[in-house]
């Protein structure tokens, strides 16, 4: 115990003297908190000292599960003694606790989890991950649901690139997720940057490159700010990556070593496309790939987990959404609101929309998928098109959705599979046999794979539209070239052994060696001998009806035996005289009864052993033999497994879509969209956004299709709509509900509404009404409030939606009025993109006057009853001349004093009002 706690307080005080430690949290943002666990050789682990308290404490919610052992001081020698009261407390936990508590801690961000190991008499080091690099965790992330397990998942980690004082305001981004090993780069604006970063799940980023540029290092650290990231160190440019910056054949060279390529034309052809554009870009990915992954290292990268493969980081394909927004949508959930929600006993498909969505996808794959396509909702009006085609045919053809479901049962983690390819070998001695059998039940996972994928596209193949889908992903020249990966596994595998195993999960497949047919009775050798045996013994005596029970079991020492009761064991060896008890040989009598064998027996199962020891051996040689085959068709198998993660999600889409009676968006071609409202004799500007009976998804779902009241929304592309009413009135569910319209119409799902039509929107900004201080940084509720607004004025043009709440809140009334109203006309002259702008300034609704053709005025209507108002939650338009904000004080039960003393100062406010006027 002394060394374990010596190790662990070695390690806290290494960390602490580092530059990314507790001690130096940037800009006093939330320290790091590292967790040491301590294995004790795969039979449980420890933690000891603050980590054994906070995890007795959070987990167990008590102390008393803690014990106590003698180590040293704090700052004694380690010679010195030990005194009475150098108690440190430990805690012990089994595996399956240890993983419980591991994939609840992985998915917080600024935590840290380290597991050591004892070699040679020293704690050494083994596994570390945290939220974004969870891969060497698998085992304990596995408990995980598809659906918490990707949102664990697609937190990410990426290094920023500060270029030069003299470049331009673009910035090297580099991405990388350490659990799929994927790796992109690109270059964004500084703008843009947050938007990027929350996008793509990115828990923790390094900065890096030109210190000097203070300007540039601000706005890079508000950013990692908005986007929820943490920063982890300041690195300086080596003298190799500085002379990289300024050649890209020597950055091209760089990039390779650490991918683990022989050459550069071996590099994926859009990340060489991209480093060669970009110096920024390939200077972050060098150093991203040099900080958070083994790359370039053959002894851990190309044996360990296989190579970095490049994933297209395209920001200009799909539609910008900003930290902001993601968060007040609740479009996917962090990891650690999911772990909160679960404690709090709350639904999670009422959390967030990719809950609601999720539930209905089959597979791991795409499940991931469906992540992606909500975070990044595509800009291609014809892929767009394509994926509502799809999922209307899925609606209609309801045996052809059958099937296809049918098809995507049981259908194995492809992606994760596939990515392990590169670990698995057969090992030697005792571990060979488990090794040999992991890696053919990969083997035969991944021939499920391909042949779902097969049937997939067979079905795919009946209708124009998911044909169409089919040939987008490459899913029929992908599954042509795999055919030789399924031929080689049903050639080593009978056929009736891979029925078996499709049907039953966890069903242990056998390999198949030609010219050794004796090989083809082993499983049902011993069986087939026991059975001969058992017939005779097994007779019951005249006096005894009932026939004696025979069991077999395998002993470690004689092999396979007969097991019968005591009872029955006493009446075999009796009944049939001498030289039946001759014949039969006890092995041991206990309490579970009398274990025997015969002489037949025996020597039917040393005869087995001897053919399964051979078996064995042929087998191992051909399972590894077929996992060089496998490795060679990993990107295809990777492929099939992206062909199949799409049909689930458009399969889920469906499913959603006819159980909550969704319809489909009719998209507008932004460019046509445009000319038509430029002519003056065009009426396609009050059609570009028409939705009608529009519902909320989350809001619907919790309170049910019957009590949900729907609204219209239409307005042009380029319009102001302001949206007032009183507090409490739906202002914010109704803003956003269009907003989510946007999102779920481009990721290709249809929207909660009876008919819908939008235009394709390249950006969606949001500003909620829930603003916080941010103490962190001394930023006040209205210099947060301003922050965002400035950055969403920043990135609008006039292809945006973008969604006002309350503006000019945080300060004075005629500050905040005047703030809205310039905002408000910024966006309707300059701009000219749709907003939709809640507001209690109602004064706003003046706009209308000057500007008819391009501000409307929405109101949410309230009944009044006496002093109580009753909120009808429909939108009408017009503009509101009351908040109803006393009434709604009334409704929180403030005390009646302050409501009467509140009306009278009111009255007194309208009345002066008046009088001005």
């Amino acid at each position: 115990m002394e060394a374990l706690v010596r190790c662990c307080r070695a390690d806290a005080q290494r960390l602490a003297d580092s530059i990314d430690g507790v001690s130096s949290a940037v800009d006093g943002a939330r320290p790091l908190r590292v967790y040491r666990f301590f294995d004790r050789n795969g039979e449980y682990h420890q933690v000891v000292e603050d980590d054994a308290r906070e995890l007795a404490t959070r987990f167990f919610h008590s102390s008393s599960v803690l014990k106590y052992a003698d180590a040293p001081r704090r700052g004694e020698a380690e010679n010195s003694a030990t005194s009475a009261s150098s108690k440190v407390p430990f805690l012990s936990l089994s595996p399956a606790v240890f993983a419980s508590v591991v994939k609840v801690l992985l998915s917080e961000e600024a935590t840290i989890v380290r597991t050591f190991e004892l070699e040679a008499g020293t704690w050494t080091l083994k596994r570390e991950g945290s939220a974004g690099r969870t891969s060497e965790f698998a085992r304990e992330m596995d408990a995980l649901s598809d659906l918490e397990r990707a949102a664990v998942e697609q937190a990410c980690v990426a290094c920023v690139w500060i270029p030069n004082a003299a470049s331009s305001g673009t910035i090297g981004v580099a991405i990388v997720n350490t659990t799929f090993r994927s790796v992109g780069a690109t270059e964004v604006s500084l703008d843009a940057l947050a938007g990027l970063l929350a996008q793509e799940g990115v828990s923790q980023c390094v900065v890096a490159g030109a210190e000097a540029n203070a300007t540039m290092s601000t706005k890079v650290e508000l950013a990692l700010r908005a986007a929820g990231a943490r920063r982890l160190r300041q690195q300086q440019a080596s003298k190799r990556m500085q002379s990289a910056s300024d050649s890209a054949q020597i950055l091209l060279e760089e990039v390779a070593a650490l991918l683990g390529v022989d050459a550069i034309s071996q590099i994926d052809a859009f990340l060489a496309e991209t480093i060669s554009r970009s110096a920024s870009a390939g200077s972050a990915l060098a150093v991203a790939l040099s900080e958070f992954t083994d790359a370039g290292d053959p002894a851990t990268s190309a044996i360990n987990a296989g190579p970095f493969r490049a994933a297209q980081l395209s920001p200009e394909d799909s539609m910008y959404i900003s930290p902001s927004t993601l968060e007040a949508l609740c479009l996917t959930p962090r990891p650690a609101a999911m772990s909160a929600g679960r404690a709090a006993g709350s639904k999670p498909e009422y959390s967030s929309v990719f809950h609601s969505f999720g539930k209905a996808c089959q597979t791991p794959m795409g499940v991931r998928r469906l992540a992606r396509w909500l975070r990044r909702p595509s800009k291609d009006i014809v892929a767009i098109r394509r994926r509502h085609a799809a999922v209307a045919v899925l609606l209609e053809d309801i045996a052809l959705a059958e099937s296809i479901s049918k098809s995507l049962r049981h259908v194995p983690d492809g992606e994760r599979l596939a990515l392990s390819l590169a670990g698995l070998r057969i090992k030697d001695g005792e571990a060979s046999f488990a090794s040999v059998k992991h890696a053919l039940n990969a083997l035969v996972s991944l021939f499920k794979l391909v042949r779902a994928a097969q049937r997939l596209c067979e079905l795919c193949n009946a209708n124009s539209s998911l044909a169409a889908i089919a040939v987008e992903t490459g899913a029929p020249n992908t599954l042509q070239e795999a055919q030789p990966f399924a031929d080689h596994i049903a050639s080593i595998i009978d056929a009736d052994a891979l029925q078996r195993a499709f049907r039953q999960r966890g069903y242990n497949v056998r390999v198949r060696i030609r010219g050794h047919g004796q090989y083809d009775e082993l499983p049902w050798s011993v069986d087939g001998a026991a059975k001969t045996e058992r017939a005779p013994a097994g007779k019951g005596s005249r006096k005894r009806k009932r026939a004696v029970t025979l069991n077999l079991e395998r002993n470690t020492v004689h092999g396979t035996v007969f097991r019968v009761t005591r009872a029955d064991g006493q009446v075999l060896l009796r009944k049939n005289g001498p030289s039946q008890a001759h014949r039969v040989r006890v092995i041991s009598r206990d309490k579970q009864g009398i274990k025997f064998t015969t002489e037949a027996l025996s020597n039917i199962v040393k005869r087995h052993d001897a053919l399964e020891t051979e078996y064995l051996e042929a087998q191992a040689q051909i399972v590894s033999e077929a996992l060089e085959v496998s490795r060679q068709h990993a990107r295809l198998l990777l492929e099939a497994a992206g062909f199949v993660a799409v049909i689930d999600v458009l399969g889920a889409f469906a499913k959603t879509a006819k159980e909550n009676e969704y319809c489909c968006p009719e998209m507008c071609d932004p460019v046509q969209q445009e000319e038509k409202e430029s002519s003056p004799h065009s009426t396609a500007a009050s059609e570009a956004v028409n939705l009608v009976n529009l519902r909320h998804v989350l809001a619907e779902q919790r309170l049910g299709r019957e009590m949900y009241i729907a609204n219209n929304f239409a307005s042009p592309q380029h319009a102001l709509n302001i949206i007032s009413g009183p507090n409490m009135g739906g202002k914010s569910t109704y803003s956003s509900s269009v907003a989510l319209a946007a999102i779920l119409a481009q990721a290709g799902a249809f929207v909660p509404a009876d008919s819908a039509r939008l235009p394709v929107f390249d950006a969606l900004l949001a500003r909620g009404g829930g603003a916080l201080d941010d103490s962190s940084t001394g930023s006040s509720t209205f210099m947060v409030e301003m922050r965002d607004i400035a950055s969403i004025l920043s990135v609008a043009t006039p292809r945006s939606l973008v969604i006002v709440d309350e503006i000019g809140r945080g300060t004075s009334t005629d500050d905040g009025f005047a703030l809205a109203k310039a905002i408000a006309e910024h966006f309707v002259d300059d701009i000219r993109c749709l907003v939709l702008f809640a507001t209690h300034f109602h004064e706003l609704a003046e706009l209308t006057s000057s500007r008819p053709e391009r501000v409307q005025n929405l109101q949410l209507t309230a009944q009044v009853r006496g002093d109580d108002v009753v909120m009808l939650y429909k939108v009408k338009s017009g503009a509101a001349d009351r908040s109803y904000g006393i009434s709604v004080a009334k409704m929180a039960q403030f005390p009646s004093a302050i409501l009467e003393d509140a009306k009278k100062e009111l009255e007194r406010l309208e009345k002066d009002a008046l009088a001005s006027r």
